[in-house]
């Protein structure tokens, strides 16, 4: 969206005594390749919105220095590069994204024809047009990561990203950055940022470590990728200290 950051800025507290500020995405409408000549798929969006020295609009300083502060924070920086990796395959993957829009096409597309003749004055005339700027929806959604994902290695000065693959056997919850994972988890992460893992003993276990590609003792553990790595949660089973002997 290139309407922003130095327009369409909503903030809301609550009355409450020291309730933060938060913002409100609004009016996304020059976003998801609506209007390409201003930002399409591959729109680098992360140096439009650090970029310095513009004093109008669509990113004046005063509209990029917040994050371009907080970048300066490594902890910060971390947390923010990991979070976009995860985002690019889970809320914002192409398939979940495609999902959403099935969703929406299937409710709105019987109302179509009715709508066109009813307001045939919108720039909207025929339902050829609605189906083709469903294409540019789903277009946006299949293409954008890929050029995120590269925007992001060239602007942290990254080498490139790697597929982190972790196996959780039964009797262990695992999180990767907070977030519980699955039994069997894969997926992409930025090759030179900091990756913290958990793992939690459930039953009658105890977590001693990790195996696989590397050897590594205990259950929280912080990993840096340089290329795929496959891990797996080690666990022995504890002596039930209750039992009479």
């Amino acid at each position: 969206n290139t309407d922003w950051p130095g327009n369409n800025v909503i903030m809301w507290k609550d009355r409450k005594t020291n309730s933060p500020w938060r913002f409100i995405i609004s009016d996304t409408d020059f976003g998801f390749g609506l209007y390409p000549s201003l930002a399409d798929y591959t729109h680098n969006t992360l140096s439009f919105a650090t970029e310095e020295g513009n004093d109008s609009w669509p990113n004046p300083d005063w509209s990029t220095m917040l994050l371009r502060s907080l970048l300066k924070n490594d902890t910060f920086k971390t947390q923010f590069i990991n979070r976009m990796s995860y985002l690019l395959q889970n809320d914002f993957s192409g398939e979940v994204v495609n999902q959403e829009i099935d969703k929406l096409y299937n409710e709105l597309e019987p109302e179509i024809d009715e709508n066109i003749r009813r307001w045939q004055y919108n720039i909207l005339l025929n339902k050829f047009d609605w189906e083709e700027n469903i294409e540019v929806l789903r277009e946006f959604a299949n293409k954008r990561p890929e050029y995120i994902y590269n925007q992001f290695v060239n602007y942290f000065n990254l080498s490139g990203t790697s597929t982190l693959s972790i196996e959780v056997p039964d009797g262990v919850k695992a999180y990767v950055d907070g977030k519980e994972i699955k039994k069997e988890f894969e997926k992409v992460f930025f090759n030179d940022i900091p990756i913290n893992i958990r793992a939690e003993a459930i039953d009658n276990y105890q977590v001693i470590g990790f195996e696989g590609d590397i050897e590594l003792n205990g259950d929280f553990v912080e990993i840096i990728l340089e290329d795929d790595l496959e891990i797996k949660v080690k666990i022995e089973e504890q002596e039930d200290e209750n039992l009479d002997i």
